[in-house]
C-alpha cells in the first residue's frame, strides 16, 4: 500500500490525466459512430437514446472513484504522518463543529412557501435540517476564506500563518 501511495504521489496527476483522456477518446468514438442514427431520430425519440450513457456513467464512476481515493489517502496520510496531519484534523473538527451547531439550531419551517416546498418534494424535517446545516457551513467557510484573503492582502498573512505553523 505504501508503494501505491508513493507512486500516486509522484505520478497521480499523469495517471488521472491519461485515464480521463482514454475515457474521452472512447466516448468520442462511441458518439461519433452513432451520430448518424441519432440525427435521424425525431426530437422526441432523441431523448430516449442511449448514445450518451457511457459518458455519463464514466463521469459518475470517476467522481465516485476520486472521492473514495481522496478519503483513503487522507486517512492513510494521518497514519503515515500524524504530526503533519494535526492541523488538518483540527480544521476538520472545526468544520464539523460549525455544521453541528448550525444543524442543531435550525428551526424547520412549518408554514409558508418553504413548508410548501418541503411537502411538495417530500423533504423530512431531518433532511431539511441537514440541508440548512450544509448551506450555513458553506456560507461560513466562504466568509472565512474571504476574511483570510483580505487579512493576507493587508499584510497580516504572517500573523495568520503563525497561528497554524508547526511547533
Amino acid at each position: 500500500m505504501n508503494q501505491l501511495y508513493n507512486f500516486l504521489s509522484k505520478r497521480g496527476q499523469m495517471v488521472s490525466f491519461g485515464l480521463g483522456l482514454f475515457i474521452i477518446l472512447i466516448f468520442g468514438f462511441m458518439v461519433y459512430s452513432g451520430l448518424d442514427g441519432f440525427n435521424n431520430l425525431g426530437k422526441e425519440e432523441q431523448g430516449t437514446t442511449s448514445i450518451f450513457n457511457f459518458g455519463l456513467q464514466a463521469a459518475i464512476l470517476l467522481i465516485i472513484l476520486a472521492t473514495v481515493l481522496v478519503f483513503i489517502f487522507a486517512i492513510l496520510d494521518v497514519f503515515l504522518n500524524p504530526g503533519g496531519s494535526k492541523r488538518s484534523i483540527i480544521m476538520l473538527v472545526a468544520i464539523a463543529a460549525i455544521f453541528l451547531i448550525s444543524y442543531m439550531t435550525t428551526q424547520v419551517e412549518t408554514t409558508g412557501k418553504l413548508a410548501e416546498l418541503y411537502a411538495k418534494n417530500e423533504i423530512s424535517a431531518k433532511v431539511a435540517k441537514f440541508i440548512h446545516g450544509g448551506i450555513v457551513t458553506a456560507l461560513w467557510l466562504g466568509v472565512l476564506s474571504i476574511l483570510s484573503i483580505v487579512l493576507t492582502e493587508l499584510g497580516l498573512g504572517n500573523m495568520l500563518a503563525g497561528l497554524f505553523s508547526k511547533k
